[in-house]
């Protein structure tokens, strides 16, 4: 790991990662390029090779030992890590401790890994990291107001169905791709995929099973996979907030969370 440095603020800015509007805003500004699997050192080399260029990456890396998983997430820019975060047995570290245990992956008890990427380009991140401006409201000056004119709302449902919809459809092999990883890397294996509109929200119907490796309650992983891993890419990809509820069948069990 000797070809990575570290940045002198990694401790201030590694948390971050666990921002849920900053994660967004990677989400829709990055270009997702896809995930990569095999094998722990296989993953490792492909993120040294694409973090080593003129360019930003997030990578979040899964990687399975025994029954379990340990997740990494980092930012680097220019052949330097800006931020880490490392989900190990359970507990999170950042910084310098998760870039501590992210160097010991190579030699580690992983049996299989699994690498999301997306690159997003230095001034965008930079943006994104300046801290928002306070302006400075003026006293609002009283004035004799017409009342409005009343007009009847749009259709949200048709809204959604002409606008989002179509972007989201379009999307459909990724979005299986992606429950697939996702809901193998928690342990249950994914059968089906169904997208409609629901009255006013964009509904994914996904059909899973358990199996002797699911390590996560089905209650906890629809929210992973609504907030954290579905949801995001969703919203990339239409280019706005798409009004998106996640239902599970899980060996017959429904669970249903709209966001």
């Amino acid at each position: 790991m000797s070809e990575l440095k570290i940045s002198s603020d990694i401790e201030q800015k590694s948390p971050l990662l666990k921002d849920p509007l900053f994660k967004a805003k990677l989400a829709t500004f990055g270009e997702y390029e896809g995930f990569i699997r095999g094998r722990a050192k296989e993953i490792i080399k492909n993120l040294l090779d694409k973090a080593s260029r003129e360019t930003c990456y997030h990578f979040k890396i899964s990687l399975k030992k025994g029954s379990v998983w340990d997740e990494y997430e980092i930012l680097t820019c220019k052949g330097s890590i800006q931020m880490i975060l490392a989900r190990i047995n359970g507990k999170e570290v950042f910084g310098k401790n998760a870039f501590k245990a992210f160097q010991k992956i190579p030699s580690g008890p992983y049996i299989q890994a699994i690498m999301e990427v997306t690159k997003i380009e230095e001034k965008v991140l930079t943006g994104l990291l300046k801290p928002v401006p306070r302006v400075a409201v003026a006293k609002p000056v009283e004035e004799t107001k017409l009342p409005p004119v009343e007009t009847p709302p749009p259709s949200v449902s048709r809204e959604i169905a002409s606008r989002i919809l179509p972007s989201i459809l379009n999307k459909e092999q990724d979005i299986r791709k992606l429950a697939t990883v996702y809901t193998e890397v928690y342990g249950y294996r994914f059968r089906n995929l169904r997208i409609r509109l629901a009255e006013d929200v964009i509904e994914l119907l996904m059909e899973l099973r358990s199996t002797s490796s699911s390590w996560i309650r089905p209650e906890e992983m629809i929210k992973k996979l609504t907030y954290r891993h579905i949801g995001p890419r969703l919203d990339k990809w239409a280019k706005t907030k798409v009004p998106l509820k996640l239902v599970l069948l899980v060996d017959g069990k429904k669970l249903e969370l709209a966001r």
